[in-house]
């Protein structure tokens, strides 16, 4: 079940806690953050070309928006906020304000990605990862404040939306699970949650995911080591290892969409990893999913 998938080091920028990657189809960068290095870095595939912005806080994701020039949508660690080319910042409404109550400590944003219509999907976790005392929000494209949608959340973790768009996808990283919700496209709702897939522990910790072509979701695992595909119907499919433990996040990138970027982190390790916090680029072998610009 273990391939060779020609492992490359996209990028040797190594990131206390890499996550989030994206592809930015607007300038042809593959984007990411480091979070408690309060960092977005871009790595444009065609000629290699780099650049790291400083943000203010902690920042969990960030997520390109929809006309070029815009920036991105950056989901910092009070809330979301508008991200401009030149690392200028504007906040929008607080997690604090949308849950209409101070958490009972402190959090910050984790991951986040936008549903086929443009709206930002974000979750928090407590930085001392204390059970379900994060949520999981919505952000409407033309809103300043994030919607309130699922309570009782410990680490919010990968999302991801089925191809006809009736099922949204999400990790809660302490469940050991993969959840399926209904989703209906129109309202941007959720009902009747499920599980999809439950993960031994021996695996690893599920993160960060994405979907390819084929609805066949790749979930990184934080100290396993490694990224996993699962089947539609939850069964796992195929495990690609890489040359660290605490492997964060995935995302297709490139024209064709036809090569998975991988981070991962040397936040915490015993012991060290000559590659820990670098960026990988793998190929696959099957073709992926766009990132959905915030406000498509």
């Amino acid at each position: 079940m273990r391939d060779d998938h020609g492992i490359d080091v996209l990028d040797d920028r190594r990131s206390e806690l890499g996550e989030g990657p994206v592809w930015d189809e607007r300038t042809g960068d593959v984007v990411w953050v480091d979070i408690t290095g309060c960092a977005v870095h871009t790595h444009r595939l065609a000629d290699g070309a780099r650049r790291t912005l400083a943000t203010p806080t902690a920042v969990g994701a960030v997520l390109p928006r929809a006309q070029p020039g815009e920036g991105w949508l950056a989901l910092l660690e009070a809330g979301p906020a508008l991200l401009a080319e030149d690392g200028t910042v504007s906040a929008l409404g607080t997690f604090a304000e949308a849950g209409g109550r101070a958490p009972a400590t402190a959090v910050r944003a984790n991951d986040a990605k936008c549903d086929p219509r443009g709206r930002c999907w974000c979750g928090t976790m407590a930085w001392d990862q204390s059970l379900e005392q994060g949520a999981l929000y919505r952000l409407d494209p033309g809103a300043r404040m994030p919607a309130r949608i699922l309570d009782d959340v410990t680490i919010s973790n990968g999302l991801a939306w089925s191809s006809d768009a009736r099922t949204m996808y999400f990790i809660d990283t302490t469940t050991q699970r993969v959840s399926a919700f209904d989703y209906d496209i129109d309202s941007g709702t959720i009902a009747n949650r499920r599980t999809l897939v439950e993960i031994p522990e021996a695996d690893g910790l599920p993160d960060g995911m994405a979907i390819d072509a084929d609805d066949c979701l790749w979930v990184a695992f934080w100290g396993g080591g490694a990224v996993r595909r699962y089947m539609p119907d939850g069964r796992l499919d195929r495990v690609v290892a890489l040359p660290c433990a605490q492997v964060t996040s995935c995302a297709f990138v490139g024209p064709a969409l036809d090569r998975l970027v991988v981070t991962s982190a040397w936040h915490g390790l015993a012991e060290p990893e000559p590659l820990a916090g670098s960026t990988f680029v793998l190929d696959p072998g099957v073709t992926g999913t766009k990132t959905v610009a915030f406000g498509a």
